[in-house]
This record gives structure tokens, C-alpha cells and sequence, in this order.
């Protein structure tokens, strides 16, 4: 398939493109702002309906004091600008004192909607929050808590930066020199956007700075004085000048502390681990004064390390990944897992090989999922399942690796093992349109997959990080 892989998508495991679309290229690129990048959670209509305002049509704003006693769990709807939702939901715990559950994590370069829940029924309702990065609303009671399986996906409408009233790749904010031909047409690529392969995004990785997966392996290794050093001391060439030589004063031991307090904001992690290890010098001990989610993550990020790779070495060899052969492992349009038996459902018949189907999706909150028995290529695990087609190209990548599929338990740390599963091999994607006056292109995806992995097809930029991926 066309283009050259940049040198940081293979540092994550992909090593190919999988369209014909030529990409438009140099000079074109995300995120120029915030602005430019829209994220908006669906939920299923399910979910929706179960959400109910008891003050719709009184006072919208009622007494923070209010019982919600009887009412179920509290929902909020979360919008922010230029701030992740970690940091937004530790600023509102802050303000209020109140731990919101988010149904999926959206990082700060972006503008977004999405639903937080409280933690337990009948607490106190919050005030409405307006802040200079994000917001905070009542939506209403849940009887039940929502979860990730209510949401379907995601919807986003994206601005591409570049110079389009000439030849092709024109912004020189974003550092790349001008192309020589015209870009191809974006609406073009609505033939590939429901065979985009669903490798993980820039972002699970650390974006400039791809780390965590080598923290992950690191992990599974058992090998605590390495995990350790990549956190503090690995420097990206695609990270800030000021990271970079930050990290060069954080391998002496006998300046931990006071390396700590002179961290600049932004490097919570290398904090807590540079504190610990100051007061105990104990490597495991550190890892774990880690916030366990982002030690999940560690782990996670080397799955998808492994999950790329081999999705690349399939789509490398010509497998098949729209059209599922009999005995493979396949999810249904509600996104259960079942074996291909070689007998298309109806549905999954009347969509047509091309997918037509996904012009039923409905932004929101309609069907995103636009394929049954959409093929699923293993995430290694401790419980791996190894009976698929895929098998001996998730065994070469796990040989060269040195790693086996129970180093994904850890003995010393089993709260943040990873079980492993199954993940789509290509995106769940529908209503794709370019919208040629503002320069932007709306889409949605199922839940877990990645829009700058869309993206990278549509635009196949020669440096990802410095044009906003």
C-alpha cells in the first residue's frame, strides 16, 4: 500500500498503511488547537433513557445539599478544552470532594463531551461547575452506574490544517516543508474508511514521548530497576527540549529528592516515583506508589505494543480481515464475541462486502458497530486463547519479544496484570463525510478505537507528532 511508515509509528508496532489512498501529505496536520479536534461520547438509546432528571422543567441548578436519596447514581455530562480527563476529574474531586467514574478517557489536545457517574447512589447532587478548562452539568440519575458497555463509541468532527487553496501541504506552523503536488481529494477516501485496520493510537503510548509499553514489558520482565529508569530517564527525540534535559538529572540517587521538588508541572509520575525512591530506594516499591490506573496502563500499552505488531505482520502477509473464514473469532453488531461458522447473518448479508450499512449510524446515539461478525485478532494475556488463524503470527512476534503469554500475570504486582482478549482487526466506523468549505472530516468509531488512526491513513503524515497526532 502506498506511503513510507514514519520511524515512530513502527517504535508502537505498526509497520504498514493499509489503503491505496495516496494521503495528503506533507504540510497537513491535526490540532492546530483544541478547537480543531471534537470528541462527543454516544451512548446506546438504552443508556440514555435509563438517565432521569427529576428537576427537568424546575430549577436546573438545584441546592447542592438536595437529597438524592432513592434517585440512584448521579450522572454529569464532562466538557473540556486543552485539559485530559484525569486532571479535570481530580480539579473537580478538589472542588468538591466528590470521585466521578468516567466511561473512557480523553486526552487534553481535543475538545470534548463526555458522561462521568458518581461512585455510589443517593450522594449529594454537585452544583453545575463553569472553569477556564471544563465544566461540569447534571444530567441526571442512573439506577444503576453507567459502564463502558453503554457507550458505543465515539463521535468527532476534526479540522485538517495545511494550504489548501495550493498545491499540497502548506501550513508551516506545523514544520514541514511545502509538498510538490496537489493534495488528493478527502472525500475520496469515504471507499476505505470502514477498512482502516484498528491498530492502537499514538496516544496509548505516550504520544512524543513512547514509553509506557516499554514500562509495560518492563513489568512483565519482573524487571523493577528498568521499568524505574524508563519512567525517569527515557528521552524521546520527539519530546520537549526542556523534558529531555530535565530527564539527564534524574539517574543520580543521591539527588532524588531534590530532583523531585524541582520537576516542572506536567511530570506527576517521575514525582512520585523520584519521592519514593528517596525515601526507600526500593524499585517495586516506587512502581507501586504509582496511581494503579496508569500501572494498568503500562501494561495495557505493551498488549497493544504486541497487538500492532501483529496486525502489521497480518495485513503484511495478505490476510483477510473484512471477510471472516469459518472458525475465526468474531464480534456481532452488539459487540459479543461468537465463532464464524461460514454463514453470513442476514444483516451482516444486506450490508454488501463494502459496508454500506454504516449510513444507518446515527451520531447520536444510533449504531456504530456497522459490521456482524466483524473478525477479532487476539490480545495477548495471561489467558491468551491461541485457537485462531492468527496464531502463528502472534507466536513470531511474542519469540522475538522474548516474552510468553503468563508474564502477562505479575507475581509481585497482580492488581495490574493483564488478562488479554479480543479487539477488532479493523475500525468500526460510520458516516464518514468531508466537509469541504470548513476542512473537516466527521466520522464515528466504536468504543476503544482510535481517530488519529483513521487519520494517519487519510493524511499519511511524514512526521505524525509535529503535525498534532
Amino acid at each position: 500500500m502506498s506511503g513510507t511508515v514514519p520511524e515512530i509509528d513502527r517504535t508502537i508496532g505498526i509497520g504498514v498503511y493499509a489503503t491505496p489512498f495516496p494521503g495528503l501529505g506533507r504540510g497537513y496536520g491535526i490540532r492546530a488547537t483544541p478547537d480543531d479536534f471534537v470528541v462527543s461520547e454516544i451512548l446506546s438509546p438504552a443508556a440514555l433513557r435509563m438517565i432521569r432528571d427529576p428537576g427537568a422543567g424546575g430549577n436546573g441548578n438545584a441546592d447542592a445539599d438536595a437529597s438524592a436519596k432513592g434517585m440512584g447514581y448521579a450522572v454529569y455530562v464532562l466538557r473540556k478544552r486543552g485539559i485530559d480527563t484525569a486532571h479535570a476529574l481530580g480539579a473537580i474531586r478538589k472542588m468538591t470532594g466528590a470521585k466521578l467514574k468516567p466511561l473512557g478517557l480523553k486526552d487534553a489536545s481535543a475538545t470534548t463531551t463526555q458522561y462521568v457517574c458518581s461512585t455510589g447512589a443517593a450522594g449529594r447532587r454537585l452544583r453545575d461547575i463553569s472553569a477556564s478548562r471544563f465544566g461540569l452539568a447534571f444530567a441526571g440519575y442512573a439506577k444503576r452506574p453507567l459502564t463502558k458497555r453503554q457507550m458505543l463509541g465515539n463521535g468527532f468532527r476534526i479540522r485538517i490544517s495545511g494550504d489548501w487553496g495550493g498545491p499540497g501541504g502548506g501550513d508551516s506552523n506545523r514544520g514541514d516543508a511545502t509538498a510538490a503536488t496537489t493534495a488528493p481529494d478527502p472525500s475520496g477516501f469515504a471507499a476505505y474508511a470502514d477498512s482502516v485496520p484498528n491498530f492502537y493510537g499514538y496516544q496509548r503510548f505516550g504520544s512524543g514521548r513512547p514509553v509506557t509499553h516499554m514500562v509495560g514489558r518492563a513489568l512483565t520482565m519482573g524487571d523493577h530497576d528498568e521499568a524505574v529508569r524508563l519512567i525517569l530517564e527515557y528521552a524521546s527525540p520527539y519530546d520537549t527540549r526542556e523534558r529531555r534535559e530535565v530527564r539527564e538529572n534524574l539517574a543520580d540517587p543521591a539527588l532524588y529528592a531534590q530532583s523531585a521538588r524541582r520537576l516542572p508541572p506536567g511530570m506527576d509520575t517521575e514525582k512520585t516515583v523520584l519521592e519514593e525512591l528517596a525515601r526507600h530506594g526500593d524499585p517495586l516499591r516506587a512502581i507501586r506508589a504509582v496511581p494503579l490506573l496508569l500501572r494498568r496502563l503500562y501494561v495495557s500499552a505493551y498488549q497493544s505494543y504486541v497487538f500492532n505488531r501483529t496486525l502489521s505482520a497480518v495485513i503484511a502477509a495478505g490476510e483477510s480481515l473484512l471477510d471472516p473464514k469459518p472458525g475465526d473469532v468474531c464480534f456481532d453488531r452488539n459487540g459479543d464475541l461468537h465463532k464464524y461458522d461460514g454463514t453470513a447473518s442476514a444483516a451482516a448479508a444486506t450490508a454488501g462486502s463494502g459496508g454500506e450499512n454504516v449510513r444507518e449510524a446515527d451520531a447520536h446515539g444510533g449504531l456504530i458497530r456497522v459490521r456482524n461478525d466483524a473478525v477479532a485478532i487476539p490480545i495477548v494475556g495471561y489467558s491468551y486463547y491461541s485457537k485462531t488463524r492468527f496464531a502463528p503470527y502472534v507466536s513470531d512476534v511474542l519469540v522475538d519479544e522474548g516474552v510468553k503469554p503468563r508474564a502477562f500475570f505479575l507475581n509481585e504486582m497482580q492488581e495490574a496484570s493483564g488478562e488479554g482478549g479480543f479487539r477488532d482487526a479493523v475500525l468500526q466506523c460510520s458516516g464518514y463525510a468531508w466537509h469541504d468549505g470548513t476542512k473537516t472530516v466527521e466520522f464515528s468509531l466504536a468504543r476503544g478505537s482510535f481517530a488519529t488512526m483513521l487519520l494517519r491513513e487519510l493524511i499519511k503524515p511524514p512526521n505524525p507528532i509535529s503535525t498534532g497526532f
